[in-house]
């Protein structure tokens, strides 16, 4: 009798184990890597964002960290495309990353310099036209009515 206990106790330890292991099998993967400038130093700051229709919710980002590393977490498995962006370097795109169940996808990235680029800004206003209508009108003021003579100026 003893023997039958122990081997149902055991039967239902193992059959409990193995559900215990299938339903903790969770259908996501990563992705990580290094980011990398042209002489092979590493990047800190470097905004990873990723995009996939897998992903709920839009876009997850990540930025890497002092030693340029970076790591996404629990993505749902799918097609992704991987942008590395940093102030000062030209921004890198990755297109059709394949992330599978249980698996860590690596992608080591190196970013080139950005060209410098001037910016001028010009601000100002333009005078007010109106095109509806070819009416001409003045405005006097102080300064205009100074400079006219009248004919209270002893000179005239």
């Amino acid at each position: 009798m003893k023997r039958k206990a122990s081997i149902c106790f055991l039967a239902l330890f193992f059959s409990f184990s193995v559900l215990m292991v299938a339903f903790g099998q969770i259908p996501t993967g990563e992705i990580k890597g290094v980011a990398k400038d042209a002489t092979g130093a590493v990047l800190p700051g470097v905004t990873v964002s990723v995009t996939s229709e897998a992903l709920i919710g839009g876009a997850r980002t990540s930025i890497t960290g002092e030693r340029g590393g970076y790591r996404l977490v629990a993505l749902n498995t799918g097609i992704y495309e991987v942008k590395f962006e940093l102030e000062g370097f030209k921004t890198v795109i990755r297109q059709n990353i394949k992330v599978s169940l249980n698996i860590t996808t690596t992608i080591n990235v190196t970013m080139e310099i950005a060209p410098m680029a001037e910016t001028i800004t010009v601000t100002g206003e333009s005078p007010v036209v109106d095109v509806k209508s070819a009416n001409i009108g003045v405005t006097f003021d102080k300064e205009l009515l100074d400079k006219v003579p009248n004919a209270r100026d002893v000179w005239v």
